[in-house]
């Protein structure tokens, strides 16, 4: 029985994909390092930036490498939209919302106020294991706990694969969100029974569960 309903934030809640993307390329040109295609930057979506730097560089980013990061996503920040149709469909669902990120608590206030507080359980970075993110099933547990729910019981919105693995080995239902982040057919060919195109297309499904 569905008692509660976890979402991801970027590429679910946050349409912010090209931004993500741009984020890294012009980083690593800025920095003169060799520019990551968009298909290496989306296999690593879900994982927090300095793990995404870190596996794009070839190794541990520098303190020169972080804030170069930090300052283009600011300046991409005011591009990125709240999701169409998340503040009409999220206080119309039914049953307790929480959030699963890797994003740090700071930024998820800064990118999200108007919408925190439909939430009553949130999960970010500044909570999970270092080395225990995303595709890690950690998090999930995390949030189920605070829940007071099993796993089972939960079902876990996200738009990356590394959302699904997460899910899969958390025992949590899952619904892909097609957000920027995996396509259908990559979704479909890793075995996700449910992917909604919309807000509108995903309330409809999370009735039918």
């Amino acid at each position: 029985m569905l008692k509660a309903i976890i979402f991801d934030v970027d590429g679910v809640l946050l349409n912010n994909a090209p931004q993500v993307i741009k984020a890294f390329q012009t980083t690593a040109r800025e920095l003169g390092l060799r520019i990551p295609p968009e298909h290496e930057i989306r296999a690593l979506f879900g994982q927090p930036w300095w793990v995404v730097l870190e596996k794009l560089f070839g190794h541990t980013p520098s303190e020169l490498e972080r804030n170069t990061y930090l300052k283009i996503w600011r300046s991409l920040e005011p591009e990125m939209q709240i999701t169409e149709g998340v503040m009409e469909i999220l206080p119309k669902l039914k049953l307790p919302l929480g959030l699963v990120t890797s994003k740090q608590s700071m930024t998820l206030k800064r990118q999200l106020s108007s919408v925190l507080k439909n939430f009553k359980v949130v999960i970010t970075a500044d909570d999970q294991t270092p080395g225990k993110y995303k595709p890690n099933p950690e998090p999930l547990w995390l949030a189920c706990k605070k829940f007071g729910i099993q796993p089972k019981d939960a079902v876990y919105i996200g738009d990356t694969l590394n959302d699904l693995k997460s899910a899969s080995m958390a025992g949590t239902a899952f619904i892909g969100f097609l957000g920027g982040g995996a396509t259908l057919e990559e979704f479909q060919k890793a075995g996700a029974k449910h992917v909604a195109t919309s807000m509108k297309e995903l309330a409809k499904i999370i009735r039918g569960m």
